[in-house]
């Protein structure tokens, strides 16, 4: 009896999606067995960002899922006991195996930044600059308003909307919140998956280390990870061997089966290391650290990223003396470049190049 064209049709995509499947399975037994982690099959899973919640875990591998589009995939040991296949998309993200790391979809969402910038529009025949916006809302900032600006021009070239005119200011059509959603989706599609580094060590380097570490989080975390078997359990015996070590360092106390924390227990473990990174720069470069206080200016030219832990720090050189400060993305186009900004627990907001004519990054 002949099959219907129908069936066909229906039959090639299925068949196509379940060698797809099988060839990641595939990938999946073989970064395990080469990296030497035995999971049982049955605990392979494969991360779909439109259905599964965040998970966290150990890198084993990581890989070319399409060669022509340059996605990667990253192999998963989880704490829930199971080893994930994810494909991250066009991710260029630093990342290294070992690391221990949060994925979670990536969120499609119209921002605040978004509807600000409807906002303005509207009041002015379609149209949005700095100077309207700032016009408009005597609260906001050069440096904020640059923010809403970035955010246009990250839309135009991936989406082709709006339209920045020759002086500067864009033209905001009626639609632009579904503008701004089409952008989010496209952005989804090419990075399903957002990925935070919880540790760059390794999990047997963190019982030990003299430093704040994931461990120190999760101990101190009012909510902390449920764990499972596989790489849960690892974590489970990390855990134990970092509660005794910190009893150790005097930095916490045995009482019967608990244990009892300083309150300034990861205050106090990042100041070792940030003493430790500052003193081995200063052998190096022969320059004096300096530690700005909140509310001072901190100014001099951004030479690079300098990693304390886990944490990112920007080292700030002037004259004779540098200063580490929390670093942010935008400081990356100013390698070599005077930046100055007040030093205060929220990010700072850095304006580059000199004070008269530099550009305010929020």
């Amino acid at each position: 009896m002949p099959r219907k064209a129908g069936t066909d049709r229906e039959l090639e995509p299925s068949l196509r999606r379940m060698g797809e499947r099988g060839d990641i399975i595939r990938t999946l037994n073989r970064e395990l067995r080469e990296a030497g982690i035995h999971r049982p099959p049955q605990n392979h899973a494969l991360f779909d960002p439109a259905q599964d919640n965040a998970i966290v875990g150990r890198i084993v591998a990581i890989g070319l899922s399409d060669e022509h589009r340059d996605r990667r995939y990253l192999i998963i040991d989880g704490i829930d006991g199971h080893s994930h296949y994810a494909d991250v998309g066009e991710d260029q993200q630093a990342v290294r195996t070992g690391s221990i790391v949060c994925l979670s979809p990536t969120p499609v969402e119209v921002r605040d930044v978004d509807r600000a910038v409807a906002d303005v529009a509207a009041h002015h025949q379609g149209r949005y600059s700095i100077d309207l916006h700032m016009e408009q809302d005597p609260m906001m900032t050069q440096g904020r308003a640059e923010m809403h600006v970035r955010r246009l021009e990250a839309m135009r070239r991936l989406i082709a909307a709006p339209e920045r005119q020759p002086d500067g200011s864009w033209v905001i059509g009626p639609d632009h919140l579904a503008d701004a959603e089409r952008y989010e989706r496209e952005k989804s599609r090419r990075l399903p998956v957002r990925i935070e580094i919880l540790s760059v060590r390794p999990l047997e380097q963190l019982p030990h280390h003299d430093g704040a570490t994931w461990l120190d989080r999760e101990i101190v975390s009012g909510q902390p990870q449920q764990l499972a078997s596989g790489f849960g359990a690892d974590v489970r015996k990390g855990l134990a061997q970092r509660q005794a070590w910190l009893v150790e360092q005097g930095l916490a106390e045995q009482e019967g089966q608990a244990v009892r924390l300083r309150r300034d227990l990861l205050v106090v473990l990042q100041q070792r290391e940030l003493s430790r990174t500052s003193q081995q720069i200063e052998q190096e470069t022969g320059l004096r650290h300096v530690t700005p206080r909140p509310g001072e200016m901190v100014e001099g030219v951004y030479r690079r990223a300098v990693m304390v832990g886990d944490q990112r720090y920007a080292m700030i050189e002037k004259a004779h003396e540098f200063s580490l400060v929390p670093w942010r993305p935008v400081l990356e186009r100013a390698i070599g470049k005077p930046v100055s900004g007040i030093m205060r627990d929220d990010p700072i907001n850095w304006t580059i190049g000199s004070r008269n004519r530099g550009l305010g990054i929020g």
